[in-house]
């Protein structure tokens, strides 16, 4: 029993972590319905400046979860914020879909509670 439901926890993660990040893309504040594969991060670039220059992609280098990056001259300041997991980088703040984070975490609790045992 115990080794049946490891199996089945490391394929649940083997699968997850084999499925290709999910993103949405779009320009504009509204809201954003387009989504695309992707095999970097997803993000969410705002133009200070600009009221409503929110653009939400997938980049195309994995960057680490939550970082971001600023950029400022004479006439601009952009940020752009990265997160790995699906659809974080909609409208809601990014990061907030912590089910993707919580399954793997899960997954290991029950891991280590059935091998204690």
């Amino acid at each position: 029993m115990k080794l049946l439901m490891s199996t089945v926890l490391v394929v649940l993660l083997l699968v997850q972590a084999g499925i290709a990040l999910q993103c949405y893309r779009c320009e504009g504040d509204d809201l954003c319905a387009n989504q695309v594969q992707c095999n970097g991060s997803c993000a969410k670039k705002h133009d200070y400046d600009q009221e409503d220059d929110t653009r939400r992609y997938c980049s195309e280098v994995r960057e680490p979860e939550g970082s971001s990056k600023h950029v400022t001259g004479d006439s601009e300041s952009v940020k752009t914020f990265f997160c790995n997991t699906n659809l974080c980088n909609g409208a809601s703040p990014l990061g907030a879909n912590r089910l993707a984070a919580a399954v793997p975490a899960f997954a290991m609790i029950v891991i280590a509670a059935v091998f204690r045992h």
